[in-house]
């Protein structure tokens, strides 16, 4: 005995690993972009942040350098500049440009130096040049004198006019207050008597720091207030939620796409081999070829469907060829018969060898329909058919074969003709209806209704029935019953074998309960088209 191992070979274990890894490695390297995606846009983000901070703070003493620039010429002009740079710690100069920035421009030059830029006023061709790293105390104590000096040169009448001009351009508060008025320890105001600027630094409720600075202003002892300035802080937590929730999207996106791709090979594989069953087994396309274990499993599904075809053809070939050689045989015995039925006291063993030989012939031809039917080799011939008038027809014809049988109908008629094959109809009717008639006591009923997208025909009996557990095997090919029903009944168990292949082939189904008469109810429901099985029905 050859004993079969379901272990699939080294090469398919390999092809299927193979598969998962690249499906792994796939995902690990999207998550990978998308997680460097996410790095450059933070990077991104905080670059435009921080450059739009650095042309904020810039911008109030960048304008008060540059008019002080503008105010001065010649060795006056070069002695406030190198005054100014000196207060900066920071390289200031002067350029001649056809086109200087009436606007304020920052510029990164390297990995931590900067170039800020302005048109001097009115001058068409020179330009104001900051070059700085970064904007600590020292630049912001600077941007202090200078806003000391832009109202010190200005008489005291016109000083507030000219505080709150300049406190409109700044991103910041510019305050004139008195020393009482700010918060201040001892050390800082004898810093400010002293002359100096002082810096304090606050913690707003958002955790975010920001920086005041306070000089000496005026004769009464007030002082100029500069801020609160914020400083930069790190991103807002809902921009990196934004972006975490995009990032995790994205991969989901990826991971649904990569995991989609593989199912839609595989529902390409799922629908022929549904074709390759409800058809005449032609498999048809399995979607686009691949070496991997998809590909791998598309070409076995192509052999084995091969190797099922050939096997069908043998089959088909053997049945055909054993029905052909029993045939001749029987004509022969037959013809044997008829040579002696002139010896009388022969005439009841003739009469049982005939009817041995009609259930011989009949068994022939139900093998070969059943064979047909399993192989798909019958062509369904759809036509319109008035159910009801067959079904009356096949009852007439059955009832010289009920005996003492009551054989009554209750026929609805449909609403319209059923498409379907006319001999295949008529052919399961009377394997139900003969099936009811071996085995009924007494009575046989045939129901017609219309159903939910068909109709339905229902043949029962008052016979010994079908036990639950029997009600799905007595469709298989030459399935016998150990009960009763079978033994006293005959048959070679094929004739509901073929009602459920006809049923199949129409799109429909049968089915087997208990009878309301006590013995056993089949119900054979077919849709009004042959095409309801695959496509919507048409009239």
């Amino acid at each position: 005995m050859r004993i079969l191992d379901s272990t699939p070979p080294p090469t398919q274990q390999h092809a299927v690993s193979s598969l998962f890894v690249r499906l792994y490695v796939g995902l690990i390297l999207a998550m990978l972009l998308i997680a460097g995606g996410v790095v450059a846009t933070l990077s991104l983000l905080e670059a435009q942040r921080a450059a739009r901070y650095r042309e904020a703070v810039l911008s109030a003493p960048m304008q008060l350098m540059a008019e002080g620039v503008a105010r001065h010429a010649g060795e006056e002009r070069q002695r406030w500049i190198d005054i100014a740079a000196r207060l900066l710690t920071s390289e200031l100069r002067v350029e001649t440009t056809p086109q200087p920035p009436s606007e304020l421009v920052v510029e990164r030059m390297g990995e931590q130096q900067h170039r800020a830029r302005l048109a001097l006023p009115g001058s068409d061709n020179e330009q104001l040049v900051l070059l700085f790293q970064n904007w600590t105390e020292q630049q912001w104590r600077a941007t202090t004198f200078l806003l000391l000096n832009e109202l010190g040169r200005l008489p005291a009448g016109e000083q507030r006019e000219a505080l709150q001009r300049i406190a409109d351009r700044l991103p910041y508060p510019l305050r004139h207050l008195g020393l009482d008025e700010v918060d201040l320890d001892p050390r800082q105001r004898e810093r400010i008597a002293a002359g100096e600027v002082v810096m304090q630094i606050e913690w707003r409720d958002g955790g975010r720091p920001s920086t005041r600075f306070f000089a000496p202003y005026g004769e009464r002892g007030d002082v100029l207030a500069v801020g609160p300035v914020p400083s930069l802080g790190p991103l807002p937590a809902s921009t990196v939620l934004m972006l975490i929730v995009a990032a995790a999207l994205a991969f989901s996106g990826v991971a649904v796409w990569a995991i989609r791709t593989l199912e839609r090979r595989l529902q390409h594989i799922d629908r022929a081999l549904a074709r390759f069953g409800a058809s005449d087994f032609e498999l048809g396309e399995l979607g686009p070829a691949s070496p991997d274990a998809i590909g791998r499993l598309a070409q076995t599904t192509h052999r084995m469907a091969g190797r099922i075809r050939s096997l069908l053809r043998s089959q088909q070939e053997l049945v055909q060829g054993i029905s052909h050689d029993l045939r001749t045989p029987v004509a022969r015995v037959r013809l044997r018969l008829e040579l002696l039925q002139a010896d009388a006291s022969q005439q009841e063993r003739i009469a049982g060898i005939r009817r041995d030989l009609d259930e011989l012939e009949s068994l022939i031809d139900a093998a070969i329909t059943y064979s047909r039917l399993d192989e798909g080799g019958i062509v369904l011939a759809s036509q319109p058919i008035d159910v009801a008038q067959e079904l009356r027809a096949v009852v007439q014809d059955q009832r010289v074969l009920a005996r003492d049988i009551e054989l009554s109908t209750d026929l609805q008629v449909p609403a319209r003709p059923l498409a379907a094959d006319r001999a295949l109809l008529r052919r399961a009717v009377q394997n139900l209806l003969g099936n009811a008639l071996r085995h009924a006591r007494s009575r046989v009923e045939v129901e017609l209704r219309e159903a939910v997208s068909g109709i339905r025909i229902a043949i029962e009996d008052d016979g010994p029935g079908v036990p639950e557990s029997q009600r799905e095997r007595i469709f298989e090919p030459f399935s016998r019953l150990d009960e009763s029903r079978s033994k006293a009944s005959g048959g070679y168990g094929l004739g509901l074998a073929i009602v459920r292949r006809i049923a199949e082939r129409h799109g429909g189904r049968i089915a087997c309960g208990a009878a309301r008469l006590g013995g056993a109810r089949f119900e054979l429901e077919l849709p009004w088209g042959i095409a309801s099985a695959h496509s919507p029905a048409h009239p």
